[in-house]
């Protein structure tokens, strides 16, 4: 269905006044066609869709400069793309170069002031260079984009003190940095950071916000973090 509307789209001749909403919908269904692709395993279809869009979206940025909807979306995209990358053999490192290139350009966005949108796409993709990076095997190195993803978390956090949603977006956050502590051997952080994320849900579930998957997902992380602290009591155990 993507696939036939954009067939449409692409068979009319837009107006000037018409052709950047065009250009817009040729993203968004390129976008929804990668996505359908990824999901029937096809990723080199959902590769070919996520780079036309990229092309599209560079030409809407060369043609309108650095806008902030082009950026994020232009991060969105990056993760689209670097995630497929990530899941074809011997892609990793370009995966994580587009990762990093996406996150880059939020960050200088971020820099010239707040914005939800841009910080919600930049810690997907901080999620998604320590998610390559501990695939790699380099778990030192994910702990870098880890670490900065539970800090921007805080500082949204800090912005909105009660906002249920951002408290969970720090207690998943936290729940995946429990991953790449416990993966560089740093268990005494592990369980800290496990104890924290378990401490936020109950924060959640007292407000009443709490789902059963969430419900699930602090049940696992509190058995992560004491499988950390066994891990490190059991190395004290050998090491002296």
């Amino acid at each position: 269905m993507a696939r036939a509307a954009l067939a449409r789209l692409d068979g009319h001749e837009w107006t000037d006044a018409l052709a950047d909403t065009a250009a817009k919908l040729r993203i968004e269904l390129l976008s929804l066609i990668g996505e359908a692709a990824y999901q029937a395993d096809d990723l080199p279809a959902a590769l070919a869709a996520y780079q036309a869009a990229d092309r599209l979206i560079d030409a809407q940025i060369a043609r309108h400069g650095d806008l902030p909807n082009l950026l994020i979306l232009k991060g969105q995209n990056a993760f689209d793309l670097s995630g497929t990358l990530g899941d074809m053999a011997g892609r990793q490192e370009e995966a994580l170069r587009i990762a990093r290139a996406g996150a880059a350009a939020l960050r200088d966005m971020l820099a010239q002031g707040p914005d939800a949108a841009a910080e919600k796409k930049l810690l997907v993709l901080y999620g998604q260079e320590a998610l390559l990076l501990s695939g790699l095997g380099r778990a030192g190195d994910a702990l870098v984009p880890s670490r900065a993803s539970v800090a921007l978390r805080d500082h949204r956090l800090a912005g909105a003190p009660d906002d249920p949603q951002r408290m969970r977006d720090l207690a998943i956050g936290l729940g995946a940095h429990v991953d790449r502590l416990g993966e560089a051997g740093l268990a005494v952080e592990a369980c800290a950071a496990a104890r924290r994320t378990v401490a936020l849900w109950g924060r959640i579930k007292a407000l009443g916000r709490l789902g059963v998957l969430d419900a699930q997902e602090c049940a696992a992380l509190g058995r992560a973090g004491a499988d950390a602290l066994r891990g490190f009591r059991k190395l004290i155990h050998y090491t002296g």
